[in-house]
């Protein structure tokens, strides 16, 4: 029996303009392991694939800004959550 697995979701990071309305882009460096530094060099967007369990239907696709994401990222998360 193959099982199958679709995302139920599928996030494009977007990019934003910061408090001095310079662009800042969307793409999401990688943290190198062994020298803690931000990986620079790749000039593609970012996304997120979201794999709901037992999600039923069709995949959606949307759009998130990096920023929405570094905001949420700074907030603590809720033990209710």
């Amino acid at each position: 029996m193959t099982t199958e697995l679709n995302p139920s979701e599928v996030r494009h990071i977007t990019g934003y303009h910061d408090e001095n309305g310079k662009w800042r882009n969307g793409r999401v460096s990688f943290i190198n392991k062994e020298t803690g530094e931000e990986m620079k060099g790749n000039p593609k967007g970012s996304m997120l694939l979201i794999f709901a369990p037992n999600w039923r239907g069709e995949c959606r696709i949307r759009d998130v800004s990096k920023l929405t994401l570094l905001l949420a990222g700074a907030e603590p998360v809720s033990a209710a959550a």
